[in-house]
């Protein structure tokens, strides 16, 4: 087997969540050549460092064709379930009725 061959079944055995940290990155350097060729691996696209994500770099620096494949791929959907679940109502507080009669005990 030839070194070509070898890293060829290498890259098809990469785990696109390894991948991840290095798509971060390279969001945040603006890299968008390399976060494009990253996103072929379908990196999950929800890694942060506490603070922003891929999508937040990659708006960041105008890398247009990035944030739309992220958004395709539903980088937004933890932001929009956290704004969903802020407005809905709180549920209905439970009250516990009681009655005026207090029941006979059993003779």
């Amino acid at each position: 087997m030839s070194d070509a061959e070898g890293s060829e079944e290498e890259e098809e055995r990469l785990d696109p969540a390894v991948l991840v940290s290095d798509f971060y990155a390279a969001c945040k350097a603006g890299d968008l050549k390399q976060a494009k060729e990253l996103q072929e691996y379908e990196v999950p696209p929800f890694y942060s460092d506490g603070n922003w994500t891929p999508l937040h770099w990659a708006c960041r620096h105008g890398m247009v064709e990035v944030v739309e494949k992220l958004l395709e791929d539903g980088a937004h959907r933890p932001y929009l379930d956290a704004v969903e679940e802020s407005l809905r109502p709180p549920p209905a507080p439970v009250v516990k009725v009681s009655s005026d009669e207090e029941e006979d005990p059993a003779p």
